[in-house]
């Protein structure tokens, strides 16, 4: 029987019970920087237990094969990460004095917590929303014995850069989580402990999300020495888990962190979810001396806890990543008790180790191995463990009488969809604490899956950083990967704009196809502008046009959006009882109305900007401050908050019916000629000056005999001058419209401010007076007869609207673009402004899409999920590449060096 999402969250609080999700994953170990390094480790059977780094300490001065010889180790491999100390100490917020001063260990969880949290697609202000708490297993303290080993090195920041309970509280602080954030010390065992209890802290309500992990770092010897003293390590640092050469175990370095949910949670909220995990702990006590022996008494009741507890049947386990360090000790205690509690007759089961391939990560260990697990679900493969073949087998652990099988190459992991996979995982401390984890995988068995829903915008895909170089790298990657691989172009919109924190600097791209974008991304530093914040916003003053601008067929697309048609047929239910006709069949029937009867045009240019307006503030767009050309006052008006949407129909119908009775008269537009000559020349011919659009143009209405005089003049006068004749019914602006103004004013009943809760008056810059006008003036009906009537003051609207201290984006709301062609002569190149054209004829999606990407780029936080709407899906792409460089204090290694030289 297949379950809805929603079935199966229903089912899960009707239980009482809920299931833990893993739903974000990161790590950096041995040969690994990333995931998918760490997956190509492991099904290549890669070993990466190398020779201590020079950079670490001269293992040729500790070596000594004599385990016996003070100060000294008898080995020279672990596992390391190459560049462990490198990181974007910039990406994190930490400045160069406290940064110096940080643990690696820091360092690298906070990477590894970047990494799950992009791979879950977590932004921080995710992490930051609900109670999140921070669980980290350490063990080991490195850096604090070097860093404070001289007292007259230290600094304000040597405490917290090497103090473990900053582990966890340095995640805490930089995400901004308010759960709780806790360093665990249990030794080897402490990264699955910590997840234990963020499965509890979770499961008792204590948080809402967990991250959770480990970490461990090999800075220095002095805990190498100590453990040969013990005889712990194996000679060749090998960890050589089941065999007969198990001699100790081999040290390795590394970071994983996992993110957790409760499931149902999980689904609501549509998170990918890697697998689902149930845990335990136990103590040794004294069943087993000395205290550093494992109990395989204790190991064995844990196992049978966990299955008891959570009703699991054993025999639906068929691979164990067992703790496996390779010790003479610890691999028959440990197998004895993986046979006495998973053990089978009948079935096969197979048992590894990641620590031959990595070494045993310590703190770090359990996590590591459950990583393994997660992606061997992932990929339903069974991957090798080293070292072992069936010659050099401990018969000691008695594999084959349980049915345990150690895997020495790939092996497919049953592929029946009807039943879970389902791991077992141990880890241990050297201190009796135990720990144990049933993972398995969620299946879900939902009967399709959810597609994205409509949107009439090509796909977006932004990229973001912190600095012109990141961003570089970002790109880079996303291109190499784009190259590589096949992408669905909408689930990799979704994953960029709503899956991925957003920074300063900043691109963004349309198109239709992958091809597309590859060619956008490769040659957007010929066009594109990246915005670099300098703490304050960009102005938006949205600027809505004049007649003259409607085309055939506009709205076509735009109906297709939710906010759009809505604005339309909220217009229509004060607009019919006037017209008795719909503004929605209009445009959905594409009625020549719209362009050749001005009556409907000037009432379908108003519909149609208001409706833009509507779905710009749905993509998170609200203006600053409005501007409004002539008719365009009345949507002005309207967005501002000073007209309602009855008062702001009423305008525009008693508007357009008296101004479309008028059919005397002719309009044209001239260009490249001052504006104070053109006055003179229309005082001389008795015209008027109807629009001013900048300094050198301007729109002049009056007697058509008069315009062809002046026509005729202005060409013979100025050479550069040019002349366009306009379509207009009559010439506005012009005392040909008097008596139709005058009936405006005397028809128009009492108009009403927009006066629902929590609706601000935006400042509206009046194209009637130059200046910002007040609410009671635009509600009064002389307003609207000056407006009909006189000279529109476009230009020093536009330049009153402007704030010298910081960018300002003009947004043009109409079906055509009016301001962008007159910037250069209304502003200098020096002004802080920018014009950006919502609507361009007949390419209405593509330039929507284009503004958008603009208004991004230039520092408008866009409300992604309203642009591109939802998406089940989530891509692995794209990613920050973080910077790394090496910015360590060194005084402790330093003298390390030196006593090598003497």
């Amino acid at each position: 029987m297949a379950f809805s999402d929603n079935d199966l969250i229903f089912l899960l609080s009707m239980s009482g019970t809920d299931e833990i999700a893993i739903v974000g994953v990161g790590c950096r170990f041995p040969g690994a920087d990333d995931l998918s390094g760490f997956w190509r480790v492991l099904v290549n059977g890669e070993n990466h237990v190398t020779e201590v780094p020079a950079d670490r300490w001269n293992v040729d001065h500790f070596y000594d094969p004599d385990e016996n010889a003070p100060g000294k180790m008898y080995v020279k491999k672990a596992g390391f990460i190459h560049g462990v100390e490198n990181w974007d100490r910039a990406f994190f917020g930490i400045s160069e004095q406290e940064g110096i001063m940080m643990d690696p260990q820091q360092r690298l969880v906070l990477q590894c917590v970047h990494m799950a949290a992009e791979d879950g697609g977590f932004t921080r202000k995710d992490l930051a929303a609900i109670k999140t708490g921070v669980f980290i297993g350490c063990m080991t303290h490195d850096f604090d014995a070097q860093a404070n080993e001289d007292a007259c090195a230290t600094g304000p920041y040597s405490v917290t850069g090497s103090h473990s309970s900053i582990l966890s509280a340095r995640v805490s602080y930089v995400y901004n989580l308010t759960g709780p954030a806790l360093t665990i010390d249990t030794a080897c065992s402490s990264s699955l402990v910590a997840i234990h209890l963020g499965a509890q802290a979770l499961l008792s309500g204590d948080v809402d999300m967990m991250i959770c992990g480990g970490v461990n770092c090999l800075l220095e010897p002095n805990l190498f020495v100590a453990l040969c003293k013990a005889n712990m390590l194996a000679r060749d640092g090998q960890c050589k888990a089941f065999t007969d050469d198990a001699d100790g175990y081999g040290r390795g370095e590394g970071c994983g962190i996992v993110i957790l949910k409760r499931l149902k949670d999980a689904i609501s909220d549509g998170n990918k979810v890697w697998g689902l995990i149930k845990t335990g702990t136990n103590q040794d006590g004294q069943y087993a001396k000395p205290i550093s022996a494992p109990s395989s008494e204790q190991q064995e009741k844990l196992i049978q806890d966990v299955l008891r507890k959570y009703n699991i049947d054993k025999n639906n386990i068929t691979v164990i990543e067992a703790h496996g360090t390779g010790t003479r000790i610890g691999d028959p205690i440990e197998c004895k008790a993986l046979g006495h509690t998973l053990g089978s007759n009948t079935k096969t089961k197979y048992l590894g180790s990641v620590k031959t391939n990595i070494g045993h990560l310590e703190a770090a260990a359990g996590v590591a191995g459950l990583i393994k697990v997660l992606l061997m679900m992932k990929h339903k493969t069974i991957v090798p463990s080293l070292w072992y073949n069936k010659a050099n087998e401990n018969k000691k652990l008695q594999l084959s009488s349980h049915g345990f099988v150690v895997p020495t190459q790939l092996e497919v992991w049953n592929e029946d969809q009807t039943t879970a996979r389902m791991a077992s995982l141990n880890s241990f401390g050297f201190g009796g604490t135990n720990a144990h984890a049933v993972i398995y995988d969620y299946i879900n068995n939902t009967e399709t899956a959810a597609e994205a829903s409509a949107c009439i915008l090509p796909p977006i895909v932004v990229i973001s950083a912190v600095n012109e170089e990141t961003l570089k790298r970002n790109k880079k990657a996303l291109l190499e990967k784009l190259k590589e691989l096949d992408f669905n172009l909408r689930s990799l919109s979704f994953t960029s704009t709503c899956k991925r924190d957003i920074f300063q600097v900043r691109e963004a791209h349309y198109a239709k196809d992958k091809q597309a974008l590859i060619e956008s991304l490769m040659h957007s530093h010929d066009f594109r502008r990246k915005f670099v914040a300098n703490g304050q916003p960009p102005k938006v003053v949205f600027v809505f046009c004049g007649v003259g601008t409607v085309w055939q067929d506009m709205g076509n697309i735009l109906l297709g959006d939710e906010s759009f048609h809505a604005a339309l047929k909220a217009i229509d239910t004060h607009l019919k009882p006037l017209t008795r006709w719909s503004i929605v069949t209009k445009f959905v029937q594409k009625s020549t109305d719209l362009i050749s009867d001005p009556f409907v045009s000037h009432i379908g240019l108003f519909s149609y900007q208001v409706a833009l307006s509507e779905m710009w503030k749905k993509f998170g767009v609200t203006a600053d401050a409005v501007v409004g050309q002539s008719v365009g006052e009345v949507a002005a008006a309207y967005t501002a908050g000073y007209l309602n949407l009855e008062s702001a129909v009423q305008v525009i119908f008693h508007r357009s019916r008296h101004l479309s009775s008028v059919n005397q008269g002719k309009m044209i537009v001239v260009q490249g000629v001052d504006l104070g000559k053109i006055e003179l020349s229309c005082s001389e011919h008795k015209l008027e000056i109807a629009v001013e659009i900048s300094k050198t143009s301007c729109t002049v209405s009056g007697e058509e005999n008069a315009i062809a005089l002046l026509k005729t003049e202005v060409k013979n006068n100025y050479q550069d001058v040019k002349i366009k004749d306009l379509t207009a019914a009559c010439a506005y602006h012009s005392r040909f419209v008097e008596t139709a103004a005058e009936q405006i004013q005397k028809e128009l009943p009492s108009l009403f401010p927009e006066s629902s809760v929590g609706v601000d008056h935006i400042p509206m810059i009046s194209t009637v007076i130059g200046k910002q006008v007040e609410g009671p003036e635009i509600c009064s009906n002389e307003y609207w007869k000056r407006n009909a009537r006189e000279k529109v003051l476009f230009m020093s609207a536009i330049k009153t609207a402007v704030n010298p201290t910081q960018k300002n984006i003009f947004l043009e709301i109409g079906p055509r673009s009016v301001l962008t062609n007159h910037m250069d002569s209304i502003f200098s190149s020096e002004d802080p402004v920018i014009c950006i054209s919502s609507i361009a004829q007949d390419k209405e999606s593509n330039t929507i899409a284009n503004a958008t990407c603009e208004l991004f780029e230039h520092g408008v936080d866009i409300n992604w999920i309203n642009v591109i709407q939802t998406c089940c899906h989530m891509t692995e792409i794209p990613n920050q590449v973080l910077d790394r460089h090496n910015d360590l204090f060194m005084v402790g290694r330093q003298k390390c060096v030196y006593k090598v030289q003497t």
